[in-house]
């Protein structure tokens, strides 16, 4: 029921965000998409960056090599 620190949400934040963003039938390229969606989500709750050693420096080079739509 507790969490110590700022993790706690920052995890919540990006697995709420995923969940908000994938539809019943879930495709490659749409979890490429909903992890975006959700580590922006985090960059706005934490006030964050890459480069800050933060949880993001994980998260985003994941996020580089998922295929994503563009446009």
């Amino acid at each position: 029921m507790k969490v110590g620190g700022a993790s706690g949400p920052l995890y919540g934040t990006l697995f709420m965000s995923l969940g908000k963003s994938l539809s019943d039938e879930v495709t490659y390229e749409q979890t490429a998409n909903a992890f975006a969606i959700a580590i922006e989500a985090v960059k706005a709750r934490g006030k964050s960056d890459v480069g800050q050693k933060t949880m993001l420096d994980v998260l985003f080079p994941v996020a580089r090599v998922l295929p994503r739509r563009r446009g």
